[in-house]
């Protein structure tokens, strides 16, 4: 059943004051008792394959902050990892045998950032307080160099360069509103007058292309439900589907990934502490048939916890969903038709606000945005997470990771 959208207002906002405004959810971020199962630590080969699209085109693969398209090919030999936290840009080399960071020079693309995205050897920062979006240059050794940066007018939560790589789409969370925004053929550097703005409802928390890049899914946080646009590449403009809009079962749509097929979609939900399996239709673009499970282990009071990212392993067979107060990766199982189950929880770092997977599928990288640290967890080859390793710092409160094969 619906949730009613009027009686979420006060909850929402509530739950955003932690959320979204960079403040720890949980208050002193402690966890509950998190139930832990590894498999056999055999992770060396992505054996679920080198990919799964989380909301791309066949030729995007730096969908949601992370390059995670199925290309078949196989995984890459060196990968950087890239952090947003408070106005630091921090950049590390990962050694995909062991899975300890090597650092790199940090950036300081101008102040407090938000959401990373990146295009083959270009990287996107969102800068929240000026309205900005920074581009650097990603260098073969993982290093950064600044390209500029192009003042859009939005305080973007959410990135997304579009399969061709011609457009950035936003999502702005105070100002209710979406846009698109071309990108210069050659360095890939913004372009400050957007193609398309648009009004949308309250809360937006992401923008994410279908697969082929025809829609544009977008979950509202405060006003419960998904907006679904008609995407134009060439033009970059944002219309209206079929169905442009369904209500969420519940509270708080934040986060959105599409399977492999592109059949489903898996929205997290907030404030509801739950992952959300809907059908979908690439033909119109509609969702239909919601059907939601539960993040947290039944032991534990969900009531201060909330979820934050989602990704699928490169493959496709393995989910992963945050948890902020229960301070855990929810995992889940899909099987062959997409559908999700229960596959137990891994402790990881205080308020895992975001959390990236390397393109290999090997190793889970999550930023504690209440402990300013990054755990570091082997991924099975079942999907399991192995315990976090040593903790590394990244101060003084990570909101984005970014994987990014060099």
């Amino acid at each position: 059943m619906a949730v009613p959208r009027i009686a979420l207002g006060p909850l929402l906002t509530l739950a955003c004051a932690c959320a979204c405004q960079h403040e720890p959810a949980g208050g002193d971020g402690s966890t509950g008792t998190v139930s832990t199962t590894v498999a056999a630590t055999d992770w060396g080969d992505a054996s679920h394959g080198s990919g799964t699209s989380t909301g791309t085109t066949a030729a995007d693969t730096s969908s949601e902050g992370t390059s995670e398209g199925s290309t078949g090919e196989a995984p890459p030999d060196r990968v950087a990892i890239y952090v947003a936290s408070g106005t630091s840009l921090y950049a590390f080399r990962l050694a995909l045998d062991s899975g300890a960071l090597e650092p790199l020079p940090s950036q300081s693309p101008g102040g407090t950032l938000g959401p990373l995205t990146h295009r083959d050897a270009v990287l996107h920062a969102a800068r929240t307080e000026d309205l900005a979006i920074a581009t650097l240059a990603i260098a073969d050794d993982g290093t950064l160099a600044p390209l500029g940066s192009a003042t859009v007018g939005l305080a973007a939560v959410y990135l997304q360069i579009d399969g061709p790589g011609t457009h950035l789409l936003l999502a702005d969370f105070g100002a209710n509103t979406i846009a698109s925004h071309p990108r210069q053929p050659g360095d890939g550097a913004i372009t400050a007058r957007a193609s398309a703005t648009v009004a949308v409802g309250q809360q937006p928390h992401a923008i994410v292309l279908a697969p082929d890049g025809r829609f544009a899914v977008v979950p509202h946080l405060q006003s419960n439900e998904l907006r679904v646009f008609a995407y134009d590449a060439t033009g970059g403009a944002l219309v209206p589907a079929a169905v442009p809009e369904v209500v969420a079962p519940q509270a708080g749509p934040r986060h959105l990934v599409f399977s492999d097929d592109a059949t489903r979609a898996y929205l997290v939900d907030e404030v509801g502490d739950a992952i959300t399996t809907w059908d979908y239709d690439a033909i119109t673009g509609g969702l239909s048939n919601p059907r939601a499970q539960t993040t947290l282990p039944p032991d534990f009071d969900g009531a201060d916890n909330t979820c934050a990212d989602v990704h699928i392993r490169p493959g496709g067979a393995t989910l992963y969903v945050s948890n902020r107060g229960h301070d855990s990766l929810a995992i889940f199982d899909l099987d062959a038709a997409g559908e999700p189950s229960p596959a137990g929880h891994v402790a990881t770092a205080a308020v895992p606000r975001s959390f990236a997977i390397e393109p290999g599928g090997r190793w889970l990288v999550a930023a504690g945005q209440a402990s300013g640290e990054l755990a570091i967890h082997a991924i099975a080859d079942d999907g399991q997470l192995a315990p976090a390793l040593a903790p590394v710092a990244v101060p003084p409160e990570p909101v984005w990771v970014e994987a990014v094969a060099l």
